[in-house]
């Protein structure tokens, strides 16, 4: 081999170990992230209206129900986006050791292997999921606290 694709090869060894570490500090902030949020958004809107807020039959809790729903929905949104990017990491991880493997192997990889252009698919797939479904959760995030200040708003 020569000097320059050991150097590549290298690069890729510590890029590969670095993303085994983003990949086990995703798994580390999935619990923080739904605990954060849950107790964030659902636990102090409901404590405020428990403490706050007296809830009578008058009381329109249209605002209040739709708050709740973005906010678990925003959970939700969340944890899928947790699980995609896993996955992404995942698919990476693996297309990176295929092109190492060859590297040491052959000297080169194979830019038509189909097993890595199978893989870049899902990569591309999961990755725009999750900035998808990142979007989609702050976008709940933001209604959500907005229906709960209005609803306050009209109740205090």
């Amino acid at each position: 081999m020569d000097k320059e694709l050991e150097i590549y090869i290298e690069n890729l060894e510590t890029w590969l170990t670095e993303r085994k570490k983003d990949l086990n500090y995703s798994l580390e902030q999935f619990d923080k992230l739904i605990i954060m949020l849950s107790s964030g958004g659902l636990v102090l809107t409901i404590g405020f209206v428990r403490d706050i807020v007296e809830i009578t039959e008058k009381t329109n809790t249209f605002l209040l129900k739709g708050c709740w729903y973005l906010l678990s929905f925003a959970l939700i949104i969340n944890l899928l986006a947790q699980i995609s990017s896993f996955l992404a990491n995942k698919i990476e991880i693996k297309i990176t050791s295929i092109e190492l493997d060859e590297l040491k192997t052959n000297g080169e990889f194979d830019e038509n292997n189909k097993e890595i252009k199978s893989k870049r698919f899902w990569f591309n797939l999961s990755n725009s999921s999750v900035k998808i479904l990142n979007i989609v959760s702050f976008i709940s995030i933001i209604i959500g606290i907005s229906l709960f200040i209005i609803f306050v708003n009209q109740n205090i």
